[in-house]
């Protein structure tokens, strides 16, 4: 019994030696730089429209059980290739409009790309500052820009991990989803419809809008031949005009800022018949 009580004594020693090491002190794993979010391919922000450069991040991390030992110096590029690859890769050789558009050079920058640092004394991860030009970016567009990580001072790069699509949405502060209650009169016959629908406002400048007209279906068939583009003016007045092909497109409206809603009053002519449409835009989200 004596033995068993002290070898039992013993256990319990070793156990409690064990509980007081510190943790484990060597890499239990191999240490890689890499994109953070590149695991998905893409990364989607959605920026505002804006006369002056709209700057975002990604960020460049080290992977492992222990913290890098020393900094890290990493050099990233925007290769084309990357899209190009993508394209191949998910989308059909016709299916154009679905591609995604790399934004050109010129419009967009990487400050210190070639001397981005992970510092050991500091987090694990380092951002790159990306600045874009938005104010001449079309709004249909998937605009994209490729990040590959080059090189490195120290450890290895993730092979599957170095490479990232940057997918840019584009906004204004007058954009997004709409409640709207409102009439339409045939000014042919003078029947008038009631309207209701929950629509979308897209941004396509600063301080432009596109919109679907009445309650028609917002869908990629109808979008040149049946939208209009609002211009939202300094002082919250709006005209309305022809996005493209919509014919006599005339009207005008106020911007209430407070109450984040849109009054409309507008014509057009749609398969020669012409149309007078009042309209009450609530914002919703």
């Amino acid at each position: 019994m004596k033995t068993k009580i002290l070898k039992l004594a013993l256990l319990g020693s070793v156990f409690f030696a064990a509980c007081d090491k510190a943790p484990i002190e060597s890499e239990q794993y191999q240490k890689f730089i890499y994109l953070v979010g590149a695991q998905d391919i893409t990364k989607t922000v959605e920026l505002e429209y804006s006369n002056k450069p709209v700057e975002t991040f990604v960020s460049v991390s080290s992977s492992g059980s222990l913290n890098i030992d020393k900094d890290v110096q990493v050099k990233l590029s925007s290769p084309l290739s990357i899209i190009e690859s993508y394209n191949d890769k998910y989308f059909e050789a016709n299916d154009t409009e679905s591609f995604l558009k790399p934004i050109k050079t010129d419009l967009y920058d990487l400050p210190n790309k070639d001397n981005l640092w992970i510092k050991s004394s500091e987090e694990i991860f380092a951002r790159q500052a990306i600045l874009i030009q938005t104010a001449n970016l079309h709004t249909d567009s998937i605009h994209a820009i490729p990040i590959t990580i080059d090189q490195v001072s120290e450890y290895e790069v993730n092979p599957k991990l170095k490479e990232l699509i940057l997918l840019v949405k584009l906004k204004n502060k007058f954009s997004g989803n709409y409640g709207m209650l409102g009439t339409r009169k045939h000014l042919g016959n003078n029947s008038i419809a009631n309207l209701q629908k929950n629509k979308v406002l897209k941004a396509t400048a600063i301080n432009q809008l596109r919109m679907y007209i009445g309650d028609v279906s917002e869908v990629n068939t109808t979008r040149d031949s049946q939208t209009v583009l609002l211009t939202i003016n300094d002082d919250n007045t709006v005209q309305v005009s022809s996005w493209n092909i919509l014919q006599d497109v005339s009207g005008s409206g106020n911007y209430d800022p407070d109450k984040k809603t849109i009054t409309l009053t507008y014509r057009y002519t749609l398969n020669a018949v012409a149309y007078e449409v009042h309209e009450t835009l609530s914002y919703i989200n």
